[in-house]
């Protein structure tokens, strides 16, 4: 069950989210600003972080680039009723899942969210790929014997190409 991080000073817009979100089979986590919000992400696996661009201490953006540099598998959502295209571009650069407008409808978000839940699942699964392929080529070197061959000039990474051929 993918968990999601509701963080926005509008304490009933948090709740609300987050009943919203268990409604839709996700485990929600409510903060009520930036801060709180990095506290949760240290101490719970959340999958997607659905924050407010506007808050005290941390704006949006901030906890977007922090997120970004600690945990940079989490799809982060940003929300806001001040939204412009020149904020959602810069969102989106640093790294941003989706940027949304309030008021939006209740749909629009479960769409992004199983949108954000599924391209977490994919990027999870590809690691897990990825990490296997890096077993397979670590035990197919060291059975070849090339792991004992010393050489990182252009010409032995020429060779060692071949050899993997």
């Amino acid at each position: 069950m993918t968990q999601i991080l509701i963080a926005d000073d509008n304490r009933t817009t948090t709740r609300t989210l987050c009943t919203l979100a268990e409604r839709w089979g996700y485990r929600a986590h409510a903060a009520y600003d930036g801060t709180q919000a990095l506290r949760i992400l240290e101490q719970e696996p959340v999958g997607i972080l659905v924050t407010d661009l506007k808050m005290p201490q941390m704006d949006g953006m901030q906890l977007l680039v922090r997120v970004r540099e600690r945990w940079p598998d989490v799809a982060v959502i940003l929300v806001t009723a001040f939204g412009s295209i020149e904020t959602a571009v810069e969102a989106m650069k640093l790294g941003a899942f989706d940027f949304l407008t309030k008021p939006y409808e209740n749909k629009e978000l479960q769409f992004k969210f199983q949108k954000a839940a599924e391209q977490r699942a994919m990027v999870l699964r590809l690691e897990r790929l990825n990490a296997r392929i890096d077993a397979f080529e670590a035990e197919a070197k060291h059975q070849s014997g090339m792991d004992e061959i010393i050489g990182t000039s252009p010409a032995m990474q020429q060779v060692f190409d071949n050899i993997r051929k």
